[in-house]
C-alpha cells in the first residue's frame, strides 16, 4: 500500500496536445510547450497543413480572394502518429 500511495504522489510529467483548429496565440502555445497538430485545409482543391504549409494571413489573404476553403478536416492518422509517440516516449 505504502508503494501504491508513492507511486500516486511522484510527479508525471504531461503534455498538453491540441489541434491547430484551437487557434490559440503563439505566446501562449510557446510558453506552456504546447504541441499541435496540424489541421487539414483544403483551398482550390489543394490541400494544406495549417500553420505549417499555409499561415493564418495566407488562408485569410485567400479567403477575401473568393477563394473559399472546404471545412477542416481532422489530422491524418500519420500526423497524430508523429507527434503522439516522442511524447509518450518521453514519459516511460
Amino acid at each position: 500500500m505504502r508503494a501504491q500511495h508513492q507511486a500516486l504522489q511522484a510527479r508525471r510529467p504531461i503534455a498538453f496536445v491540441s489541434d491547430t483548429a484551437c487557434d490559440l496565440p503563439d505566446e501562449l502555445v510557446l510558453q506552456y510547450d504546447i504541441k499541435l497538430v496540424p489541421t487539414q485545409l483544403i483551398v482550390d482543391e489543394r490541400p494544406y497543413r495549417d500553420r505549417l504549409e499555409l499561415t493564418s494571413a495566407e488562408f485569410f489573404q485567400r479567403l477575401r480572394a473568393g477563394m473559399m476553403p472546404r471545412p477542416r478536416s481532422q489530422p491524418p492518422r500519420p500526423s497524430l502518429t508523429h507527434f503522439a509517440m516522442p511524447l509518450v516516449q518521453e514519459t516511460m
